[in-house]
């Protein structure tokens, strides 16, 4: 009776940390579509790297804590955005031996090597732009309905060269399809990726203002 009891009472607590670290985790991902800080950026990607060390939620872990150094390093010096894109590169190479042909890994791709142009466009625009535009192709190819795939591509369009068919002009109907796709989107589950609709908005109208009047 006592064994019993205590397998009883040790699966329950069990069950109510798991509970509790899926509530936390949920709370994150979250966070991470409207967080503004780098401390509180900091702080959820220190909790996201624990659960990658821990292996809970591996798949889904290695893909926010990603993102999280992604976003760090958008927000970063540009002395630190290598380091932050290395990491998230890292998370990422393990998360595509684990789940290959995944288009939300795609876009980050794309978006690490979008943001690594900007420490020396002069000298990284040729590498990292090809490399961006390589990824978010295929993003696209693997689902034609992601609207992130769309995103990730107007930001590399945004970007590059007007030589090279870039700019305002041609980023704009990626940034218009993009929208177009999240009004219909919908993530399998809570954890999956449902970010960067308000990034889209925000962006769009920043490609207009820079449009010929």
């Amino acid at each position: 009776m006592i064994k019993r009891i205590f397998i009883f009472v040790f699966s329950l607590s069990a069950l109510l940390t798991y509970s509790q670290s899926d509530k936390q985790f949920k709370r994150w991902i979250k966070e991470l579509d409207t967080v503004q800080s780098m401390s509180s950026l900091q702080r959820i990607e220190q909790g996201l790297t624990g659960m990658v060390k821990e292996e809970k939620k591996l798949k889904q872990s290695l893909y926010y804590a990603s993102l999280a150094n992604l976003l760090m390093a958008i927000k970063s010096g540009t002395t630190e955005v290598d380091d932050y894109c290395r990491r998230a590169d890292l998370y990422l190479k393990k998360l595509d031996s684990l789940s290959p042909n995944n288009s939300e890994i795609h876009v980050l791709l794309s978006m690490s090597a979008g943001i690594k142009i900007g420490v020396d466009p002069s000298t990284r625009q040729t590498k990292f732009g090809a490399l961006a535009n390589k990824h978010a192709e295929r993003a696209i190819a693997l689902n034609s309905n992601n609207p992130r795939a769309y995103l990730i591509k107007a930001k590399t369009v945004m970007n590059a060269p007007p030589k090279l068919g870039g700019g305002p002009k041609f980023a704009l109907k990626f940034y218009e399809k993009s929208l177009e796709k999240f009004k219909s989107f919908k993530p399998l589950d809570d954890t999956e990726p449902d970010w960067g609709e308000a990034m889209a908005k925000t962006e769009l109208a920043d490609c207009k203002s820079k449009l010929p009047k």
